[in-house]
């Protein structure tokens, strides 16, 4: 873990994502129920584009619609607090972006859906459900106010990237080659060679590599090459090293190459998502395998690894070549945010605020940037005006708020008014009060113990009262569920 972490920014390494995983192992997408029909997708109003591609906006609608449900139904006396809801969103984005990229994959490959297979689905859902037939499903679909036409939209789109990602995994094998490196371990060194932009031909890159692989095969060491030429700020201060990595930690075409080299032994240029790699492994190492190993299973967990990862490889090579350009302000924020953009990550709340003059989430949302970034006064200031909106409509104060200005203020009357006032607002408020409860003792305050008190007769009274749910919704979203996995 220590080599992935050292060298995280080569981009080498692969995340898988579970939304991948999931579509990878033969379910569907997640919701196909909102409280009214999304807009049709409209390339002036994309939330964000994947290079030319409005990211689709339905998914993205439903995804974050599952999710504050999911929220709803575990924490049903609470309100989502800020950047829970801004982190909703994001991972509402990033499964959207997915989503988009591999549909239109489908669509190019001219992916198609038999009328058996969409009929397979259906059937699977009745039986699941106990609806008696299709005219029973279009009948619940009705009354909660949900066209047919597009349930069955989804449902076939969803199927085509289920379709596609099965023929992307298709050809993914287990040699005993690979079981062997399994557990082994390489110290290897690259220099990279990147396309100069993402519309450069990769081939232009891969020349500039062989380039430099003749000047090695001259005379040139590696390690000066690599000082000299290398594009990966991570590795080339240090020769090209990347250090000891075990196999399934690389991408799959450097991994292929590097794991077949004996100690000592340099590659030809080739070419993986990032650009063109020349690769020298220092040495190798066995690592220690279980005591009790089942062959039969080792492969299938193998299998199944290298499956995720040709999918999370294609859409890492397609999002190289067609980078994410986030419009939305609050997506831009966070997004900017990830990336250590402050400035950017402002801005966008600052366009959040024009769009949204009497709330106060972006003063909040930059606040919270400005403590990231180290600038306590800035985001006190905007804690502040945060508070003032929210006094001017009490629907809207929020406790965080008030946490916030308690944490910064060095005055102690102010600690113990917005102290005070974050546990009138929580009351009703469980993962609030928890998250008052576990920070009550950082205010340095007489009040500490009346305070502590507060919020556990309020959870108390909280966990006196049984929620109800919302029959319709709870089966619109067993219904949803049930055609994930068909």
């Amino acid at each position: 873990m220590n080599w992935i972490r050292r060298h995280a920014a080569t981009l080498i390494w692969i995340a898988l994502i579970a939304f991948v995983v999931t579509l990878a192992a033969g379910t569907l997408s997640d919701q196909f129920f909102s409280k009214s029909p999304t807009a049709p997708q409209n390339p002036e109003t994309a939330i964000a584009w994947v290079g030319t591609l409005p990211v689709n906006a339905e998914k993205y609608q439903e995804t974050l619609l599952a999710m504050i449900n999911q929220f709803q139904q575990r924490y049903p006396q609470s309100s989502i607090p800020p950047e829970w809801y801004e982190m909703m969103q994001y991972n509402a984005l990033q499964e959207s972006v997915q989503y988009t990229v591999l549909l239109n994959a489908a669509e190019k490959a001219n992916v198609r859906v038999s009328g058996s297979q969409l009929q397979s689905a259906m059937d699977a859902i009745y039986a699941q459900y106990h609806l008696k037939d299709n005219a029973a499903l279009r009948e619940f679909l009705k009354k909660n106010q949900y066209p047919y036409d597009k349930f069955e939209a989804q449902l076939r789109n969803d199927l085509m990237v289920q379709t596609f990602l099965q023929n992307l995994q298709n050809s993914v094998t287990v040699t005993d080659r690979d079981m062997a490196n399994k557990y082994t371990q390489i110290n290897a060194s690259h220099i990279l060679i990147r396309p100069t932009s993402p519309t450069e031909n990769p081939q232009a890159a891969h020349d500039r590599a062989a380039a430099v692989y003749k000047k090695i095969l001259a005379g040139m060491s590696f390690e000066k090459a690599a000082q000299q030429y290398s594009e990966d700020p991570g590795s080339k201060g240090q020769n090209g090293n990347l250090g000891w990595g075990r196999y399934g930690e690389l991408v799959r075409e450097f991994e292929d190459v590097a794991f077949s080299l004996q100690k000592g032994e340099l590659s030809k240029p080739i070419n993986s998502p990032f650009g063109t790699h020349i690769i020298r492994v220092l040495d190798r190492r066995s690592v220690s395998r279980p005591a009790v190993l089942d062959p039969t299973k080792e492969k299938a967990d193998l299998l199944n690894f290298k499956k995720q990862r040709e999918v999370q490889q294609f859409l890492a090579r397609t999002l190289q070549q067609n980078p994410l350009n986030v419009v939305s302000p609050p997506l831009k924020g966070f997004h900017a945010k990830q990336q250590g953009d402050f400035d950017t990550a402002i801005s966008s709340y600052r366009a959040m605020e024009s769009a949204q003059p009497s709330s106060p989430l972006p003063h909040y949302l930059a606040g919270k940037t400005w403590l990231m970034a180290g600038q306590t006064a800035q985001a006190y200031s905007e804690f502040k005006k945060a508070a003032v909106k929210g006094e001017l409509n009490s629907r809207i104060d929020s406790p965080y708020v008030h946490i916030e200005l308690a944490r910064l203020s060095t005055s102690s009357a102010v600690q113990e008014t917005e102290m005070s006032k974050a546990v009138i607002l929580a009351s009703r408020d469980r993962v609030a009060l928890d998250q008052l409860k576990a920070i009550v003792g950082q205010v340095p305050s007489s009040k500490r113990t009346v305070w502590a008190t507060q919020i556990q007769q309020f959870l108390h009274q909280l966990n006196a009262i049984t929620p109800t749910a919302t029959t319709g919704l709870k089966q619109a979203q067993a219904i949803a569920e049930a055609s994930q996995s068909h």
